[in-house]
């Protein structure tokens, strides 16, 4: 993963978070997920806004300005895509999710899905099974 340009909050000389906090920023990652579904390989591409990596943590965290959380359920989907990625690269650590919702200033931490979750809703997006995700 490597750190690109970004509206988020800068960060100091060799991306160490201003707040003086250990780990590094990574700012807009571009990500990708190898999904198999029913033998046929699918990608799932991403970019998450904002990595923070500490020695036994890694964080997620989305911005969102929308003010009603309306599509909470999306979000999930899309944090819990990022998580899985993580957990590749980073399988040792924990890795919390959360979206910060910019109008309010308020951060909430987002459950992940599994990855067999995952996997499902692809097919009932694909049109391939009509069954719906458990939630």
């Amino acid at each position: 993963m490597s750190s690109s340009n970004s509206s988020r909050p800068p960060t100091s000389a060799g991306n160490r978070p201003p707040d003086g906090l250990s780990g590094d920023l990574l700012v807009e990652e571009n990500v990708s997920l190898l999904l198999d579904v029913d033998g046929t390989r699918v990608m799932i591409f991403g970019i998450i806004d904002l990595v923070h990596v500490r020695p036994n943590r890694v964080e997620v965290i989305d911005y969102k300005t929308d003010h009603g959380r309306h599509a909470k359920a999306e979000y999930r989907k899309q944090l819990s895509v990022y998580y899985h990625v993580l957990r590749e690269l980073y399988p040792d650590r924990e890795i919390p999710a959360s979206i910060f919702y910019t109008a309010d200033g308020v951060r909430k931490e987002i459950d992940s899905r599994e990855r067999v979750d995952l996997t499902t809703l692809v097919k009932t997006v694909s049109g391939l099974e009509s069954a719906p995700i458990a939630r």
